[in-house]
């Protein structure tokens, strides 16, 4: 039985000369990317020099109309028709607006360069992210770059396209000004951007959102729901609505994260007005224009209740913008990122499947793993950076611990047998390749040296061996030989890879050969024999290796408190429990484009020179740190402590190598990027290790309940959450809202204390004040 056709679609043709218009599905779409025919085409038409042969071969392309959705059975009569006749579709009684906007670039540019540029500026002047506005970005069949993007409520299509000339810089193409505007399609090739989910949204947006003509001005709420009396300066205010929590997160803690963006997390004498002025200002996007639940949220600072209601009221006559502002997107961001890392797990801390990467990837990092299957692609985003770092050359980043650090990654990948480890090789051959070729002419020459010696007699004077650097060095190696290529490679860093664990156990003192390499520090051996290696190097050395969850803990399991476990970066690949082996990771295209497509990235990392200083990274690596902190204080895995700082060090490296391959640019997209690798790498360290690491540490493991006793000793028998956090103030520990939320929680589950609602106040209860007494 034929399945009937959806409702509420965009529509598509099949070149200009089809006049029978199509539902566009998101799985129709795909295939039109993926079609031969349209490959084929695009290619002809980028071919040819003729320009009207050229216009006749893009007429061939599918054609879709973006800007609305129609009901199948009346979308015919609605469309444009082949002879680009002008459309009736604004009085179209079944068009409903589709909430998008194509634009049009048809200056000859860099499409993928444009869209990085047009992706800054909706950063910068929007304030959003690139992924709640583009739908959808490709290259145009002849030239220039076509966007999809959402468009703003309250805007005609005309005030549109001078919105999109004024942030990319460049005219739009004015016919983008029709409502049925036919859009040619390209080839998958061409796509630089695809967010199926802006694209096909699930629910339309109203039709009164966007006016066919003139614009809608936005109406004046700032005033709605406070009455004031006229005889009195008194407000009145209604009772506050029933919202506590946006987005899951509880209101309380984006206060308390706001009061650190406005003014560093208290208010100065002179400064208490602008404070609250703006913290009402940003709320006032996520709670509406309601005083009541403002006057309850602010703090006070000390003003008066009428001044305080007067600056919130004040805050709210401002016009709101069509979208959250960029200080409380942040502050809710970095809220989640604290949920996201809440313990629950092996050790009782983390969740049971590692955070998920960022949406939008800085770009190198989308090249590098653009042909990984799916499931590897987190532990090759974190795996690439091993052999990055061979292409640097003596180079070091100031940390914020006002030391110079040159970058160490000794990669761990630890997953279950045939869950496609060997996803990291390729990337990784490809990003040695420059090197490799240098080593196979040293390796040449060595040959012929100890071809050369073979030849001679025992009493000939031999030639001394060449001294020829090879940095590719096979896990096979002694540790004499690892010292020689050290000093061979004379300031440059050697790279392993294994696809065992066990391939490096010839070294001898394996866990320490890892801590030295990681801090960079002097290694080697003295000998007196004559043909004995003996020589101390600075050891620069890093390796990717892969292993099975159980070779891991027993090749680890006398390291977990020594260092060594904690100078590896981890990594892992999880498949889905309910997957049998019918998905089959299916592999992109290694060739030349994608040596292309990486080569800048590379190159400039390898003209990299001296200490790298970047103010950026550094202020990313101490809010890293701080987040962790509270992280661990929440857990109260105060032995966590040497785990986070070394992933938080290589976390900061990771994002200084992706500001050199970006330009020596910072960007949002690399510190979320570095974020999730301090977050992924710690993941994987307790999950695989968490229990063994407490039985390892469970001696000097704090005593909790001795700890939360000593400070319920210092309330009084009654007491509110006011009192609670002002005592943790005085006693110099954090005062957030998380932080007393969670202490009072542990005591109330503890049976320390209850909560009289009624009163609103924490009761001690009779066997505890015995305990404190």
């Amino acid at each position: 039985m034929k399945q009937p056709e959806p409702d509420n679609c965009m529509t598509y043709v099949q070149g200009v000369t089809d006049t029978t218009p199509k539902p566009l599905t998101r799985q129709r779409l795909e295939a039109l990317l993926d079609s031969e025919q349209t490959r084929e085409l695009v290619q002809r038409c980028r071919a040819e020099k003729d320009e009207n042969r050229q216009n006749r071969i893009k007429a061939m392309l599918p054609a879709v109309m973006f800007n609305g959705l129609f009901s199948q059975q009346n979308s015919a009569r609605y469309m444009t028709s082949p002879t680009r006749t002008k459309p009736t579709l604004r009085d179209a009684p079944n068009y409903i607006p589709s909430g998008l906007y194509g634009v049009d670039i048809d200056e000859d540019c860099n499409p993928r360069e444009l869209f990085r540029k047009a992706g800054m500026a909706i950063k910068e002047r929007l304030r959003m992210q690139p992924a709640q506005v583009v739908a959808m970005a490709y290259e145009s069949p002849r030239r220039g770059l076509r966007l999809v993007v959402k468009r703003q409520r309250g805007l005609t299509i005309a005030q549109e396209q001078e919105r999109w000339d004024r942030l990319l810089g460049l005219p739009c193409d004015k016919k983008c000004k029709d409502l049925g505007r036919l859009y040619f399609l390209t080839s998958r090739e061409q796509l630089i951007y695809y967010n199926p989910e802006l694209l096909f949204p699930s629910t339309p947006p109203a039709k009164e959102d966007f006016p066919p003509d003139e614009a809608i001005a936005m109406p004046d709420t700032a005033t709605q729901g406070l009455t004031i009396d006229k005889k009195t300066p008194a407000m009145h205010l209604p009772p506050a609505p029933d919202i506590t929590h946006y987005d899951g997160i509880p209101l309380e803690d984006i206060v308390e994260e706001l009061q650190h963006t406005v003014g560093g997390g208290e208010a100065m004498q002179g400064n208490r007005n602008a404070q609250v002025f703006e913290m009402a200002g940003l709320l006032r996007h996520i709670t509406g224009p309601n005083h009541t639940l403002l006057h309850t949220l602010i703090p006070t600072y000390g003003l008066s209740a009428l001044e305080h209601q007067r600056t919130i009221s004040n805050a709210l006559r401002r016009t709101p913008l069509p979208y959250l502002p960029q200080d409380l997107q942040r502050a809710i961001e970095r809220l989640k990122s604290h949920t996201s890392a809440t313990p629950q797990t092996t050790a009782g801390h983390y969740g049971e499947m590692p955070p998920a990467m960022p949406a939008i990837l800085p770009q190198a990092i989308e090249c590098l793993i653009s042909a990984t299957p799916q499931t590897s692609r987190p532990a090759v985003a974190m795996g690439v950076f091993s052999p990055l770092r061979i292409h640097l050359h003596e180079v070091s980043f100031h940390y914020i611990n006002n030391m110079d650090t040159e970058p160490a990654f000794m990669n761990l990948l630890i997953a279950g047998q045939t869950e496609g480890k060997t996803a990291m090789r390729q990337p990784i051959d490809h990003i040695l390749a420059p090197i490799a070729q240098a080593d196979r002419d040293s390796r040449e020459k060595e040959d012929a040296w100890r071809e050369e010696c073979s030849t001679l007699g025992a009493t000939k004077n031999k030639p001394k061996p060449p001294r020829m650097p090879i940095r590719i060095v096979q896990p096979d190696m002694t540790n004499p030989a690892l010292v020689k290529r050290a000093r061979d490679a004379a300031g440059d860093s050697l790279y392993t890879y294994a696809e065992e664990l066990e391939k490096l156990r010839r070294l001898q003192g394996l866990s320490e050969i890892i801590r030295t390499a990681f801090d960079v520090e002097t290694y080697g051996q003295e000998r007196v024999g004559a043909q004995s290696i003996s020589d101390v190097v600075k050891l620069r050395w890093c390796f990717n290796v892969s292993t099975t969850p159980h070779t891991a803990r027993n090749t680890f399991r006398s390291n977990l408190t020594d260092g060594t476990l904690a100078r590896l970066a981890l990594s892992t690949i999880q498949s889905d429990p309910d997957d049998w082996g019918e998905a089959l990771p299916v592999y992109g295209n290694y060739g030349p484009a994608y040596d292309e497509m990486i080569k800048p990235y590379i190159d400039r990392l390898a003209q990299a020179k001296g200490v790298i200083h970047c103010p950026q990274a550094e202020q990313w690596a101490e809010r890293e740190r701080l987040r962790q902190i509270d992280i661990l204080r929440e857990k109260d895995a105060r032995h966590h402590k040497p785990f986070l700082f070394r992933s938080l060090i290589m976390g900061f490296w990771r994002a200084c190598m992706l500001y050199i391959m970006h330009g020596y640019r910072w960007s949002q997209e690399i510190e979320l990027f570095a974020s999730w690798t301090v977050d992924y790498d710690l993941w994987c360290k307790f999950h695989f290790f968490g229990d063994m690491i407490e039985n390892a540490t469970q001696s000097t493991a704090p005593d909790n309940a001795r700890y939360n006793t000593s400070l319920l000793a210092l309330l009084p028998d009654t007491f509110t959450r006011e009192q609670a956090r002002n005592m943790r103030r005085d006693i110099g520990k954090g005062t957030s809202a998380r932080e007393v939320r969670c202490m009072l929680g542990q005591w109330t589950h503890r049976g320390f204390i209850r909560l009289d609602e009624k009163q609103g106040i924490y009761v001690k209860v009779q066997k505890q004040r015995l305990l404190s007494s």
